[in-house]
């Protein structure tokens, strides 16, 4: 791990692409995957890492978000199948809420499947926050994104899930952007 971190950690770094994830839980490299996280705060030129499976937890969740709030470059991620729950989502989320460069990252509905099981009475607390990260992601998929969302604009996708009055809303369906 120590040298993929020094590979993150040179100032000319040429590496672009990192497919690290796990194919078993025999491979998942667990909260010990956290140094790595965080050396991607500083990296300029990794645009696509998929660190799927390593089961980091909401520790995992927390420093995603803290590492993309100065990350400049990544533009795809992949992190399902970490065990992220509403306090990791919450993390990951205030921090891609200071990003403008991350565009495609597919929602990680495993995660977010096990964190409903886990969420009791946080169910609504889990859809506000999964929806606000859905809604981070469109606004930099914009090209207006750097600017201003404008009135009218949201990004959501009903699974047909209800849990108390309100469809659990995921996805990608877009309303007019007003500019």
């Amino acid at each position: 791990m120590d040298k993929i971190i020094d590979l993150l950690s040179v100032e000319d770094s040429i590496l672009e692409k990192l497919n690290m994830s796990a194919t078993s839980a025999t491979f998942a490299i667990g909260t010990d995957m956290a140094p790595f996280v965080y050396a991607l705060a500083t990296n300029d030129s990794l645009i696509h890492l998929d660190i799927s499976g390593h089961m980091m937890g909401d520790k995992g969740g927390i420093a995603l978000g803290k590492a993309l709030q100065t990350n400049r470059s990544l533009q795809s991620l992949r992190w399902d199948g970490n065990g992220t729950l509403l306090p990791g989502f919450n993390g990951f989320k205030i921090g891609l809420e200071r990003n403008s460069v991350l565009t495609n990252m597919p929602l990680p509905i495993l995660d977010i499947s096990s964190a409903l099981k886990l969420a009791s009475g946080d169910v609504n607390k889990l859809q506000i926050v999964i929806n606000q990260i859905s809604e981070a992601i469109a606004r930099n998929q914009s090209p207006k994104s750097k600017f201003s969302l404008g009135e009218g604009y949201s990004q959501h996708i009903s699974l047909g899930v209800r849990y108390s009055h309100h469809p659990l809303s995921l996805g990608t369906t877009h309303s007019q952007l007003l500019v």
